[in-house]
């Protein structure tokens, strides 16, 4: 193969030896950026989309955060209007169709809960909770792509001594 090569070579003109080395640091040039730069930039160019998107999420959980916090004092006045929160927390979390799949009742002051549904609902629902006069003491929310979520939360009555 190489002495072919080198024969071949040998039979070209100086000229057709410079025409034929430009030919081939085209084709390298051209080869490397199809099979390697453009699909870095490409790589970049998703990463920086994606760094984009989380932070405008990570923004809109902040500040859903944010609503909650304020709304802790404005429930601890309302604190007695909810009677037993695990009862209230099954009718309320039915009542907007939410799927509640765990409702673990400390007493009549707190509640365990483990629920699934869409990211929106789940939020209003929450700051509803905390319209009626419960508080969010733990709160796990994980997302899932389709945009529904899974929260996990521990609820008490607001001013209650429940840990």
């Amino acid at each position: 193969m190489t002495a072919a090569f080198a024969r071949y070579w040998a039979l070209r003109s100086a000229r057709e030896r410079i025409l034929l080395s430009i030919a081939a640091v085209l084709s390298l040039i051209a080869l490397l950026w199809l099979l390697y730069w453009g699909p870095v930039a490409e790589a970049i160019g998703d990463s920086r989309t994606a760094a984009r998107d989380a932070s405008a999420r990570a923004a809109r959980v902040t500040a859903m955060a944010a609503m909650v916090r304020e709304g802790e004092p404005r429930a601890r006045a309302q604190g007695q209007a909810v009677t037993a929160v695990g009862q209230f927390i099954a009718s309320s979390a039915a009542g907007v169709g939410l799927d509640l799949t765990r409702n673990d009742a400390v007493g009549a002051e707190a509640s365990d809960i483990a629920l699934r549904g869409d990211g929106r609902a789940v939020m209003r629902w929450l700051l509803q909770l905390e319209a009626q006069g419960l508080v969010l003491r733990t709160l796990t929310i994980d997302a899932d792509m389709d945009g529904s979520v899974a929260a996990r939360a521990h609820v008490v009555r607001a001013g209650s001594r429940v840990p």
